[in-house]
């Protein structure tokens, strides 16, 4: 009865087990990502369409109409075309479908799941065995998106899609234009907040206009306050603060956005992938850690002879009392050896 009760015990073990596997496999199952769009989308999607607002929200409606008349069309202008250049490039890099050709002309709804006692590696010889179709030489299967991309360089987290063959130059495009973009702005605040307390009165371009009333009116006008925004006066110090974050934020998106751009300028030149230089350097680490290893093993082995040596010439240490009757002992011995006696065994 008591094996009985261990086998009904151990089945149902075993059949939670399997459901829970199952489970596992059917969770994992799941329709491949088209593009950007696709749901779920990411946290930073949203991080990123905030700043972008922000920004020009900020530069053109509050930072431009301070500027003298003749330098705001010229303000508008220029920013707003690579802006919108930007922008247009980024939507399309984010609509953008990167799969593999062959993915892309089979439409495939579901993507099964991976065995590892079946196959080693995802892709083998040339064909992908989630995607169940052959692929390109540089084709590598996303884990995000589930799906495998051409010539796949990385998965962007900020356009929330596969950069590859397709899009990898509007990628570079679309970096480019942000950086000049938030470069110029950041020049203009940057302007704007010098200005502020050097000669504040260059904020104001009526009173630039209006220097003969100026010059007849026996009151100085205060020209660090008289600041608006979005039709409403705001102080002096309200003003300068805005301007001083957004110096500090044009500062940081400047500086990650032309490290990128950098990286990827370093990658071209090198010919190489964001996905193949790290998987060089995951070599190149456990190159070092191996050969760490292996000085390690011989510094062991070239002491090992010698601490063996070492332990072999080593004499346990001799009292006075033993050495005296040792040398005794070893006269006793030679003068019977002298009158030849026999020796005996002490």
């Amino acid at each position: 009865m008591n094996c009985k009760k261990k086998n009904t015990e151990e089945n149902k073990e075993s059949g939670s087990a399997t459901d829970a596997a199952a489970k596992k496999k059917a969770a994992y199952r799941s329709k491949p990502r088209v593009n950007g769009l696709s749901l779920p989308l990411h946290p930073l999607q949203f991080v990123a369409w905030f700043f972008l607002i922000f920004f020009n929200v900020v530069y053109h409606f509050i930072v431009v109409p301070v500027l003298p008349y003749h330098w705001q069309p010229a303000g508008h202008i220029i920013p707003g075309v690579i802006i919108s250049f930007h922008i247009v490039i980024h939507i399309v890099c984010v609509t953008l479908d990167p799969a593999d050709p062959n993915v892309r002309k089979k439409k495939t709804q579901h993507v099964k799941t991976f065995d590892r006692s079946e196959h080693r590696h995802v892709i083998e010889n040339c064909r992908c065995y989630l995607c169940e179709v052959p692929v390109g030489t540089k084709s590598k299967h996303c884990s995000v998106c589930n799906k495998c991309v051409s010539d796949f360089d990385h998965h962007c987290k900020w356009l929330n899609n596969c950069v590859g063959e397709r899009n990898y130059r509007l990628f570079i495009m679309c970096l480019a234009s942000a950086l000049v973009t938030c470069f110029i702005v950041l020049c203009v605040c940057l302007y704007v907040g010098v200005a502020y307390w050097v000669n504040p009165k260059l904020l104001h371009p009526d009173a630039l206009d209006d220097d003969s009333i100026a010059m007849s009116s026996t009151v100085t006008p205060n020209y660090h306050d008289g600041f608006e925004m979005f039709g409403h006066s705001v102080t002096g110090t309200a003003f300068f603060v805005l301007i001083c974050i957004m110096v500090a934020l044009l500062i940081l998106t400047v500086c990650l956005l032309g490290h990128l751009l950098g990286f990827h300028i370093y990658l071209i030149s090198r010919k190489l992938s964001t996905y193949e230089y790290i998987i060089l350097k995951r070599e190149l680490k456990m190159k070092k850690q191996m050969d760490i290893e292996s000085q390690g093993q011989s510094v062991q082995e070239e002491e090992s002879p010698k601490i063996k040596k070492q332990k072999k010439n080593k004499v346990s240490p001799v009292n006075d009392d033993e050495e005296l009757e040792m040398e005794t002992k070893s006269k006793f011995c030679s003068t019977k050896l002298s009158f030849g006696l026999p020796t005996v065994n002490i």
